[in-house]
Formats: structure tokens, sequence, C-alpha cells
């Protein structure tokens, strides 16, 4: 005889499934069935539950969802007599948060999953992973790349083999980290890492999210237009394709999108960016801020390269406002030089200079008065090959100069530019002229 359990057993496997098939009506139609009947007195069974409704909103983007997975996590989160699974609650809490780009409250709840973990003397056992992984994401987001590397890295330390998904995302996360730093070949590492990850079972969700991440990683360092291509063509991501399809289609696809974003954006694809940004930009709507945030720069982009200056300021004082509430600050910085210079612009005007100050000095940059820099004709070289994406080891072979050297340069562009990273570097002295 089939008990109330049985049937919530039954919703979440049939979710799961529309998960992994792609089938986000189906997974968004069983979550709330499984919601709807699961029994208060099994925390267990609504952590479960719980991750369906988080997964429902992170590939619907429907604020039901979200209402419904936050409460859900809060429950059983507070329920404190039971820490195995009130610690990943809270930790799956801060992840729908910072889903919907709610930054702050995202951090407050992974360190509450953290606090309670450290009083059961549980904070280096595998129930915690989960609060170091979403912690590191958002601190990556706030450009405090040591201290991300650093809970990304306790996140997979306890780990086990079994926690696939936390390793899978700090795996992508670290790649991405080390390309902002200008570390290609750890990037490479760690996308290789993830790979063998995700490899089995490789369902159509990861399918299509490992050859995204793994395009992005290898174009970072071939640029080769036509791996893009032909990435866009076998997994249909052409802009004429991704035009075609309905809002709700585009939110599921979102993260794959971002990263034909920064492959256009990185490829000075200025008419393309824009028309992605637009796609994306229904896709996330009302509650996926980082994408819409990513849409709404991008842009702006397009715009200011093409000369309509006001419309460019335009969208990043309205990106600008929008990402305030959860402090973002990488969305507006990685990418084109063509980034500093709207931050600059914005940083001047009335309606935007709070945040835009905030996020520049965040990244290490001065706002205005400053002194025309000089580098020399060394400095300058090495700059260029940082820019390439070359790591120290590669420009030391490049340039006959010895690592300690290459890194002594740096350390000297670092403090004449007021810098404290490789992508700040490299951004400032483009915008500058210098490189």
């Amino acid at each position: 005889m089939k008990t109330p359990n049985d049937a919530v057993h039954h919703h979440i496997e049939h979710a799961s499934a529309a998960l992994t098939e792609g089938r986000v009506d189906d997974l968004l139609r069983h979550a709330r069935l499984a919601a709807d009947l699961a029994p208060f007195d099994d925390p267990a069974l609504h952590m479960r539950v719980a991750s369906v409704l988080q997964a429902a909103f992170r590939f619907s983007g429907a604020p039901e969802m979200f209402d419904r997975a936050l409460a859900e996590c809060v429950a059983v989160g507070n329920r404190t007599a039971h820490p195995e699974w009130a610690i990943p609650a809270r930790a799956l809490a801060g992840n729908v948060l910072m889903l919907a780009g709610r930054l702050y409250q995202a951090v407050e709840y992974c360190d509450a999953a953290l606090a309670l973990a450290t009083a059961c003397q549980l904070e280096s056992d595998r129930v915690s992973s989960m609060a170091y992984q979403f912690r590191g994401y958002v601190l990556m987001e706030w450009n405090q790349l040591d201290a991300a590397r650093d809970t990304l890295m306790a996140a997979w330390s306890i780990a086990s083999e079994r926690d696939r998904g936390v390793r899978s995302g700090v795996a992508r996360v670290m790649a991405e980290l080390e390309l902002a730093c200008g570390d290609l070949p750890s990037a490479h590492r760690w996308s290789e890492t993830l790979a063998g990850i995700v490899i089995e079972p490789m369902t159509l969700r990861n399918r299509e999210w490992l050859a995204a991440v793994r395009a992005r990683h290898g174009f970072a360092v071939t640029r080769d237009l036509r791996e893009l291509d032909a990435w866009q063509r076998r997994h249909d991501y052409r802009l004429d394709v991704l035009e075609q399809l309905p809002d709700a289609a585009i939110t599921a696809r979102l993260h794959e999108c971002e990263h034909l974003l920064t492959m256009l954006e990185t490829t000075s694809q200025w008419t393309s960016l824009g028309q992605l940004g637009a796609i994306i930009e229904r896709g996330a709507r009302p509650l996926r801020v980082g994408y819409l945030l990513r849409a709404l720069t991008a842009r702006a982009l397009a715009c200011e390269a093409s000369g309509a200056a006001d419309d460019a300021l335009a969208l990043w004082l309205a990106a600008l406002e929008l990402g305030e509430v959860g402090g973002f600050v990488r969305v507006y910085t990685d990418g084109s030089p063509l980034r500093l210079r709207l931050l600059r612009r914005a940083a001047q005007h009335p309606r935007g200079h709070a945040h835009a100050r905030r996020v520049l000095g965040a990244a290490g940059e001065h706002v205005a008065g400053e002194e025309p820099v000089h580098l020399t004709d060394r400095q300058r070289d090495v700059l260029r090959l940082v820019a390439s994406g070359m790591s120290d080891r590669e420009i030391s072979g490049a340039t006959g100069l010895s690592v300690a050297t290459v890194k002594t340069h740096l350390r000297a562009v670092y403090e004449r530019l007021d810098v404290r990273s490789r992508t700040a570097a490299v951004a400032k002295a483009s915008a500058a002229g210098l490189v």
C-alpha cells in the first residue's frame, strides 16, 4: 500500500527526470506537487523537496518558485535539532537568494549555516560544503578573490566524491577565478577537472552546460572564431535560433548564453553582443538578477561601441541601480575596457555615482583626479603578454626574464596603476592607451 511519502518520492523522481531532460514545465509541476504533499515531520524529505524547488526556480525564474524554494529551505534550516539537514538547508537558502541577486542576504544564510556547523563541530564535515561553496560564489562576484579561493577550496576539500554538485560548481568557479587572475594553465586544469566530474551520467543539462563552459575556457586561450561558430551550430546557440525561442526556453539556457555573451564581447562583435543582450534580458526577468545585469551591461557596451553614448550611459545606470542592492562588482568590470570607461562616466553622474565608485574601488580603480601613469618599456612588454593570456612562467620563457623578475615587474605595474589584479591592470592600462 502506497503512503503519502511514496507520492512525494514519486514526484521528486519525476522532477529530477524532467530536470535532466530539460523539461522545465514538468519540473515545475512535479516540484509543486512534491512540496504540497511532503509531511511536516520529515526534514530529510523536505530537504529533497527544497532541492527540486531550487532547481525549478533556477531554470524558470518564476517568482512563485523563488518564494516556495526559499520558504522550504528556511523551514528545514530552522530545525537545529537536525543539523545534518539544517546546515545544507541554510546554505541552499543562500543559493536561492544568490540566484535572485540578493547577495548580502545570501552570505548571511551561508554564515548562519557555518555558525550552526561550528556549534555542532561539523564545520569540517561534508554537510558544510555547500555553505562554503555558495559563499565562495558571492565573494568571487564581490572581487574578493583570495577569500573566494580559500572558501571554495574549503568546500572542495570537505566534499566527498559523491557530492558531485558541490565539486562541479567549485571546479567551474575556480576555473573562472584563475582566468580572472590570468593563470590560464590552472584555469585549464580546473576545466578538465570539471569535465571529469560531470561526464557521467551525461544528461542534457550537463551536456549543454559543460560544452558552454569548455568553449568559453578554450576560447580564452585560442580566440578561434571557427571554434566559436562550431559550438554555436552544434548546440543551437546561433542568434537567429535564440531569437525565435520563447522566454521560458531562454531562461533555462541563461548560463550557456552568458558564456556566449563573454565570447562575443572578447572579440568585439558589438552588434551581436547587443542582440544577445536583448535576448538574455527577456529570459532573465524578473528575478535572475545576475543575468539581467549581464544583459544590460552588454547592451550598454554595444551602444557605446556604436557611438550611442547617451543610450549606453542610460543602460549602464539602470544596471548599476539594479546591482547596488546585492553589491555586485565583477559583472561591471569583467570584459572589454569599455566597461571601465562607462564606469568612470557613471561615477560622475548623480544617478550612478555611489555604486559606480564602490565598484571602481573594489576593482582597485581611482575615480578622478589621477596623475598620468608612466610605465617603463619592459613593464609594458610584460603587461602586453599578460593581456595575451600568458602566465608568469610563460612570460619568463618569452622574454628571457626569470619568473621572479616578471613578478617584480608586475608588482611595479600594480603599484603604478594602483590595482590589485592582472585583470584590473590590463583593463586600466588598455583604457589609458598604455598597451
